[in-house]
């Protein structure tokens, strides 16, 4: 009997093991992108829909990180991030995309007709499976 206790014990407890830990994050809105980014070729100022942003998880900024953005299932435009956690996807069409950075998730986008005047900075935040982000000028 006392066996048999142990034993339901040691299952039990191992199935609790890899259970997922649940967590209670808050829905993610979409977001949405309607800042233009300004390049300079040839000396000349270029308009253009870009995303310019930093990628965190867990407090430190994530490296070297394949990011890709999704059109439907299809991939659009890709890049990875630098030391920094710092990426840029540039010369980007309206529409609804997913985004996606690797070891971390996706966030759903919305790109629209420029409405600012100056460059928008985007962060992308993964902390403890819950993600967020948020934004600055320059």
């Amino acid at each position: 009997m006392c066996i048999q206790l142990a034993a339901s014990a040691i299952l039990s407890l191992t199935l609790m093991a890899h259970l997922p830990v649940p967590t209670n994050c808050a829905p993610l809105p979409v977001l949405q992108i309607s800042d233009p980014g300004i390049s300079r070729a040839g000396g000349a100022a270029k308009t253009e829909r870009a995303i310019d942003g930093t990628v965190t998880k867990d407090s430190a900024r994530l490296q070297f990180a394949a990011v890709r953005l999704y059109s439907g299932k299809k991939v659009v435009r890709q890049t990875r991030t630098d030391v920094q956690g710092h990426f840029v996807l540039k010369n980007l069409s309206m529409g609804r995309y997913t985004l996606s950075f690797q070891d971390m998730g996706n966030f759903r986008i919305e790109i629209t007709a420029p409405r600012f005047s100056q460059q928008i900075f985007y962060s992308f935040i993964g902390d403890q499976g819950c993600l967020s982000w948020g934004f600055s000028t320059d």
